[in-house]
């Protein structure tokens, strides 16, 4: 018993140690725990629990023992390639948490070899501190007991890098139970967490966005819609799911649009463009719309993805803008005011055909050009300045500058600028105001002022004038009386002294028609007619060698015009263009229908409307700007000394501006004149015919009594003088006072009063109507250097008038015919009543 029990019970050891090996490495593998760590820690375990008593075997334990460690060696190594080749990270902590192994898949991700951390903490030396107290929380729950946990961190390499991993953990515990080792078996999801994200934003963003996303099938049938789709079409959701895109079509394109469409997306293209959708209530938007076809890794199609964006208001604003952009074009491209934009720096961006127009530029050669090579180089700083003022929006009132034309001339401009908003970038919009034809009001209205100061001068010249020759006048008839059978030689030169009265009443006569204070006679006249019956004696009056070339137009309106002094107008300028050419070249005489605009009516200072034109132009020698400025002015002339009064033109400007019409220049030198009056048409009136002047006549005297007032003492005598003479009793009064005061001593005894208009204290009119009050028919005439038509009251009056200078003859007819025409008026006296 003894010596057969040695050979067994070494047999039975050997066999107990191999189906040891045996079921402890089938139970790690079934249990999934193919660590050569455990299974070495498992197998030492065993065999020294097995073996021990067996020591004592000697030889026997020795061999027995070598075979088990080689089977086990070639365990190892097979379990630890199978470890390392695997892409899962296996990490085997202590219950401290202290590495006990590590895979090659986890030195590759941490970058450190095993011998390099084991036994440290695997918290602390490969988690971000941020993760350090969730994975200790996992680690304790399951040193603890709990369930095998998942869980996600973060390892930090050596060289900083992080890598997601996701771990599952499982405890390895000891035949009482407790927790010995844990074991961590992990698989990077870094790229997968951040795709995930990466599509949870991209979800996120299309959930979020106010463009409308829908999916379908390949065979149109919605599958996905975002919240945008239900905000801008009404549709939920639910309600479109399954559904195709008809839903929302329009009908707005023609059904060959839909097929190309949708073919177009079979073949695989992106289909892109504005289109009209239809809305769950019936409105109408408008949408930009992109489709792409959904391919999978093969090609296929496996739906569509569409994209569409409501524009419907943005094209209504884009509408309402370009409509805003053409008024605004049409405005400022119309309007005569130059309208540009220019950059901050000064550049020009947008001009209007104003100011093309004045700048002799086409558009393209302005656009881009610095506003700087347009301006007069000694303006050139203080725009500059200006326009820096302007781009901080400091500079408010307006400033004038000179522009340079493309013809090098200049132009005086008033500019205006202020910050604007211009294409989406900050700007300047500038007014320019072309201040040429407002210098030339100016200058045509300083001319006027100086004409209608020399003319009161002149007129007053005239009036005093007149008193002069009228003393010398009356003189020289009672002269001639006198001596006509004494001394024939004396009488000889009263005549001379009479006819240089003639000569200064027609200068007297040129004065006052350029003062305006010739009386006239206005009637409605046929210029054409009347200038076709003054031809003849206007070609008369000019050498032969001066052509006269005469047109009418047709539709000619009449006149109102004082016929004298039309032929006087044509009569000047005949004389004017016979003088200007050297006796000899073409005059051209026009009459024609002309109507005035706002600007010609401005630029002539009359009402816009219609008017006659008369031109008279010549081919002489023209003149230069300067003497154009001067040749209405009185006694002005380019003639010799002794060869023109200078009063020609002057008379003309006079006559036009008592027909309350206009007159304009055109000359330069060497190209000739053309002088055009325009006269307002009178519509609606019958033309007269021009008449002539009454026949003078002898009239006789009478014996009534007449007052004569007069402030000229010489003249007071020479009236006194020449109604004495034809048997009047004459009164004398220096003023209307003292004729007043006459009158209301007198009572009816005076038959007539002749009186001057314009006299101190109390003038004519005044008197007339003071008297008028003492004796209703008391007869007056004005005695006056004066038009009727000066203010003062004449016409409403009614009494005749007595242009200054008179004479003898007329004092006396005028007075005759007052006094006959009194007498003619007069009731008759009433029949005496029936004595009873």
């Amino acid at each position: 018993m003894r010596r057969m029990g040695m050979a067994p019970m070494m047999l039975w050891a050997l066999l107990i140690v191999a189906a040891t090996e045996v079921a402890v490495m089938t139970g790690l593998a079934f249990l999934g725990v193919q660590d050569p760590f455990w299974a070495s820690v498992l197998d030492g375990a065993l065999l020294t629990v097995i073996s021990a008593p067996l020591l004592y075997l000697g030889p026997v334990r020795t061999a027995a023992k070598r075979r088990v460690e080689e089977g086990m060696h070639q365990e190892r190594s097979f379990m630890q390639a199978v470890l390392d080749t695997v892409p899962a990270r296996v990490v085997v902590v202590d219950r401290e948490g202290r590495v006990v192994y590590h895979n090659k898949t986890v030195e590759k991700t941490i970058g450190y070899a095993l011998a390099e951390v084991k036994g440290e903490l695997f918290w602390t030396r490969f988690l971000p501190p941020e993760e350090l107290a969730g994975a200790m929380e996992v680690f304790g729950r399951l040193v603890s007991g709990a369930h095998p946990s998942e869980y996600e961190n973060f390892l930090v390499s050596r060289d900083g890098s992080r890598s997601r991993i996701a771990w599952a953990n499982t405890a390895v515990t000891d035949p009482d139970g407790s927790i010995r080792q844990v074991i961590g078996t992990g698989i990077d999801v870094t790229h997968l967490r951040d795709s995930e994200q990466e599509l949870l934003r991209f979800k996120l963003g299309i959930e979020r966005s106010h463009d409308v996303v829908f999916l379908t099938d390949i065979d149109g049938h919605i599958l996905y819609v975002n919240p945008a789709f239900e905000k801008v079409y009404g549709y939920s959701e639910t309600e479109v799911l399954g559904r195709t895109p008809r839903v929302i079509k329009s009908g707005m394109l023609p059904p060959a649009a839909y097929q190309d469409f949708w073919r177009a997306l079979l073949s695989r293209q992106v289909v892109a463009g504005e289109i009209v959708n239809k809305t769950k209530d019936g409105r109408l938007l408008t949408v930009e719309s992109t489709a792409n076809p959904v391919l999978d890794q093969k090609g296929d199609i496996l739906g569509f993805l569409a994209i569409q964006r409501d524009v419907t208001d943005r094209k209504r604003m884009e509408e309402a803008l370009r409509a805003s952009e053409t008024r605004f074009r049409t405005l400022t491209e119309e309007i005569p005011i130059g309208v540009a934009v220019l950059s901050l720096d000064g550049r020009i961006l947008y001009a209007n055909r104003a100011i093309c127009e004045f700048l002799g530029y086409p558009r393209d050669e302005l656009l881009g050009e610095p506003v700087a090579r347009f301006q007069h180089p000694e303006d050139r700083g203080r725009a500059l300045r200006r326009i820096a003022e302007a781009a901080r929006d400091a500079a408010r009132e307006p400033a004038e500058y000179r522009l340079l034309a493309s013809d090098g001339g200049l132009i005086p401009v008033e500019i205006s600028s202020t910050r604007i908003e211009y294409e989406g970038v900050p700007a300047l919009l500038s007014t320019v105001q072309d201040l040429s034809e407002r210098r030339q009001l100016e200058e045509q209205f300083r001319q006027a002022q100086k004409l209608e100061a020399i003319g009161q001068l002149a007129g007053g010249i005239a009036h005093d004038f007149n008193n002069v020759l009228t003393v010398i006048q009356v003189s020289s008839d009672l002269l001639a009386d006198a001596v006509a059978s004494e001394d024939p030689e004396t009488a000889r030169d009263v005549e001379d002294l009479r006819g240089a009265v003639v000569r200064g009443k027609h200068l007297i006569r040129k004065l006052m028609a350029f003062a305006r204070r010739e009386e006239l006679a206005f009637k409605p006249v046929d210029l054409g007619a009347l200038v076709s019956e003054f031809a003849e004696p206007l070609q008369r009056l000019l050498p032969e060698s001066i052509e006269v070339r005469l047109s009418v137009g047709d539709g000619l309106l009449p006149v109102w015009a004082d016929a004298r002094s039309m032929e006087q107008i044509l009569m000047n300028f005949a004389t004017n263009a016979r003088d200007a050419m050297g006796g000899e070249g073409l005059m051209q005489v026009r009459v024609e229908p002309a109507r005035l605009d706002e600007a010609g009516a401005r630029r002539l200072g009359l009402t816009p409307g219609h008017f006659v034109r008369l031109s008279v132009t010549d081919t002489g020698v023209g003149m230069d700007e300067p003497t154009r400025a001067k040749i209405f002015e009185p006694f002005f002339t380019t003639k010799p000394v002794g060869q023109g009064t200078g009063l020609g033109l002057a008379v003309v400007y006079g006559l036009v501006k008592q027909h309350r019409g206009g007159i304009e220049v055109e000359s330069e030198r060497g190209l000739g004149t053309a002088m055009h009056v325009y006269l307002p048409a009178a519509e609606g009136q019958v033309i007269s015919g021009t008449g002539g002047s009454e026949a003078i006549r002898e009239i006789p005297g009478g014996s009534e009594t007449i007052l004569v007032v007069e402030d000229e003492p010489a003249l007071r005598r020479a009236a006194q003088r020449c109604l004495e003479r034809a048997g009047y009793t004459v009164l004398l009064a220096a003023d209307g006072e003292e004729a007043l005061e006459l009158l209301k001593n007198r009572g009816r005894t005076v038959d007539l009063v002749v009186t001057d208009v314009v006299m101190p204290r109390l003038g004519g009119v005044e008197l007339y109507h003071a008297a008028r009050e003492l004796d209703r028919s008391l007869r007056f005439l004005f005695a006056t250097g004066y038009s009727s038509a000066e203010p003062g009251g004449l016409t409403d009056t009614g009494v005749p008038v007595l242009e200054k200078p008179w004479t003898a003859a007329s004092l006396t007819r005028h007075v005759r015919d007052e006094l006959d025409r009194g007498y003619q008026q007069r009731d008759p006296p009433a029949e005496p009543e029936p004595s009873p």
